[in-house]
């Protein structure tokens, strides 16, 4: 078996995709590498390359990811995936999980991608399938039939221990094909929700803490330590991995560049695009092939994502009916379910909210027309308006006690109403506390509009 780490000379088939001549080495690369995946030498069957040095937090998630998929005892294989949007580093973590884990699984590590956010097409998963299976056998004849060839992978996987990392694969039915035999261990990521039909571990991977994302900031840029732009800095790359490794890049390859100027380009909206791009990596390219994806696949659903991107703050479901002017309550769920699966939003079943990413927000707003962009704002506005209004007859109304009045028309068509009372009247109490801790200052209230709803500031 050839040494990946030295160059092969002369002509290597790889998977059916290309013919490579020349010098190649075996390389792999994920999100944090600009999504484009380099010809990897198929005979080697350790295919890992080694995780960054600078890796920062995710312990709980590897902890968690590696007792996953330690071998089984109970005659399985061992199941997880890693699921959230683009520039979290799930790719990153993969590999950091699958580097722990190459002493459990000897007999081969396997790299395969299906490039299902890649800059260019896709992977088709037969030729991902030959690729694995040329791994172990170069010279073998290979079925066209992609059942066949799934059957042909399984085999000869059957008498070893091996651990496959699947990584950016569209869908589930994507990763049917390969899921090992008893032994063997499979690693997925996805910018899409994945179920595993209800197997093994799927771990949705969050932004980073702000401790975190300040920790990788200082580690590659540590003359940013006690500077007073460093904060504004990490709260605009809104705990985004991938950009904050972009801005430590951008002040370390420029050190005539200050954390205050850099500050001061992403701040301004016209220059930010610029600003969170580092040679061919581009935080803005990543984060929008979501919307480019949706955008193939059903454009009326992204056209309302984008609307969506004028929400500044988590919202409810009933924001997103006004916007939308949705009266249908189960095509409302299914539009935002579909958006969480495809993780451009997010949602906590606590709060009951979803929740924009800022730098989603951008990818947004330019790719927003400018119709919908008025309308957008004009109801959102006008929704807010409406719980404003309900607050503030409450508040002149001596019964305080008494019931809401009829909620925003597309919240009760929605079949949202219960929800936006409940939001009414939350917002209505906070409301009431402002406007009584600030009874002694009511004319100046009065005068900026009794609460100023008008003019609040969409920052990060």
């Amino acid at each position: 078996m050839h040494d990946v780490s030295q160059p092969i000379h002369g002509k290597v088939e790889v998977g059916g995709l290309s013919t490579v001549y020349g010098a190649v080495v075996g390389v792999n690369t994920g999100t944090i590498n600009n999504l484009v995946q380099i010809a990897q030498v198929v005979t080697s069957l350790h295919q890992l390359r080694a995780p960054l040095a600078d890796f920062v937090g995710r312990q709980r998630e590897i902890a968690t990811l590696l007792t996953a998929l330690r071998p089984q005892t109970d005659g399985m294989a061992a199941l997880a995936a890693i699921c959230g949007m683009g520039g979290l580093g799930k790719t990153e973590l993969a590999l950091r999980v699958g580097h722990a884990l190459r002493h459990d699984y000897p007999d081969a590590q396997l790299f395969i991608s299906l490039r299902s956010s890649a800059i260019g097409p896709p992977r088709r998963v037969a030729n991902a399938l030959r690729d694995a299976i040329r791994a172990f056998d170069p010279s073998t004849a290979l079925p066209d039939d992609d059942d066949a060839l799934s059957q042909r992978y399984r085999g000869l996987l059957g008498d070893k221990r091996a651990l496959i990392l699947l990584d950016d694969v569209p869908d589930d039915a994507s990763v049917r094909p390969f899921l090992p035999p008893a032994g063997c261990a499979l690693l997925v990521t996805a910018r899409t929700g994945l179920t595993l039909g209800g197997q093994g571990v799927i771990v949705n991977l969050s932004l980073f803490s702000h401790d975190e994302a300040r920790a990788l900031l200082l580690d590659d840029v540590p003359r940013l330590a006690g500077d007073a732009a460093l904060d504004g800095i990490l709260d605009y790359c809104g705990d985004l991995p991938l950009a904050v490794r972009i801005a430590g890049s951008t002040l370390l390859g420029n050190p005539v560049l200050t954390p205050a100027r850099y500050l001061a380009r992403l701040s301004d909206e016209t220059r930010r695009l610029g600003a969170l791009k580092y040679e061919d990596t581009d935080v803005y390219a990543v984060l929008g092939v979501g919307d480019e994806l949706l955008q193939a696949a059903d454009p009326a659903l992204a056209r309302r994502w984008r609307m969506l991107g004028v929400c500044p703050a988590p919202f409810e479901a009933a924001v997103a009916a006004s916007i939308w002017d949705e009266v249908d309550a189960d095509a409302l769920e299914d539009a935002l379910g579909q958006l969480v699966r495809r993780s451009l939003l997010r949602y906590d079943d606590t709060t009951r909210q979803y929740r924009i990413h800022e730098l989603l927000r951008d990818v947004a707003r330019m790719r927003r027309s400018a119709e919908d962009d008025y309308t957008a704002h004009l109801r959102h506005a006008q929704h807010y308006l409406a719980i404003y209004g309900e607050a503030q007859r409450r508040y002149d109304d001596p019964q305080e006690g008494a019931a809401p009045a009829r909620p925003p028309p597309a919240a009760a068509a929605a079949g949202t109403t219960r929800r936006w009372r409940c939001t009414g009247w939350a917002t209505a109490t906070w409301i009431l506390i402002l406007r009584k801790r600030k009874r002694a200052s009511s004319s100046a209230l009065r005068s900026r509009g009794r609460l100023g709803i008008g003019s609040s500031r969409v920052g990060r």
